[in-house]
């Protein structure tokens, strides 16, 4: 667990805020799965279910290689996993579900969300056999561009019936706060690419 006593205190926060509530709660894991693991930790040690959606065909991580699938067999076996779609390539419906089809052969999932919502996505309807209604009823909130203030906090104990999107990555650093920052910085953070050089370093030069 690389997460901080004050960070697991802040999400236990909102875990707690969210029990006996009627409340999906979702993440991207649009960059990393060792940090999709730290905080699924925290959610089981509160004993609060979510759903990890997927980037199967990341160019930050690779879900088939040996440590991450004993990551996603952990999350699967926690909670829900989902897949999270990139549809730069895809151009219609059918495209869609041969995507869908092709990564649900290596790991079952019922639903799907999309990575980064466009004009294009719109034009996609509702699939007979996936999920996309990940978005409830009344509200959704989330942590994007790094951004969970304490409005958004307050919110969370308020509402009912409502969507909360949490990003791994943003929460899986030593300087994350409520305030959000310097989002460029904490990405870097989070992706430890200093770290990735010096082993790069070390395995070339030796």
């Amino acid at each position: 667990m690389n997460w901080s006593e004050a960070r697991v205190l802040k999400y236990t926060q909102i875990l707690n805020a969210i029990k006996d509530k009627n409340v999906e709660l979702r993440h991207d894991v649009d960059v990393s799965l060792q940090s999709a693991f730290n905080m699924a930790k925290v959610e089981k040690m509160n004993d609060v279910k979510s759903i990890y959606y997927i980037r199967f065909d990341s160019d930050c991580y690779n879900p088939l290689s040996f440590a991450n699938s004993k990551i996603i067999n952990y999350l699967a076996s926690n909670h829900e996993i989902g897949c999270h779609v990139d549809v730069t390539e895809i151009n219609n419906e059918n495209e869609l579900v041969r995507y869908l089809d092709t990564y649900n052969k290596i790991l079952p999932f019922k639903k799907f969300t999309f990575h980064i919502n466009t004009e294009k996505t719109k034009l996609f309807g509702h699939l007979k056999k996936y999920d996309n209604k990940s978005i409830l009823i009344n509200d959704y909130i989330s942590d994007s561009k790094n951004n969970f203030t304490n409005t958004d906090f307050q919110q969370v104990c308020d509402l009912d019936n409502f969507t909360l999107l949490i990003h791994p990555e943003w929460w899986d650093n030593k300087e994350f706060t409520f305030r959000g920052g310097n989002g460029r910085k904490k990405l870097l953070q989070c992706l430890r690419l200093e770290e990735m050089c010096d082993k790069i370093e070390k395995e070339i030069l030796g």
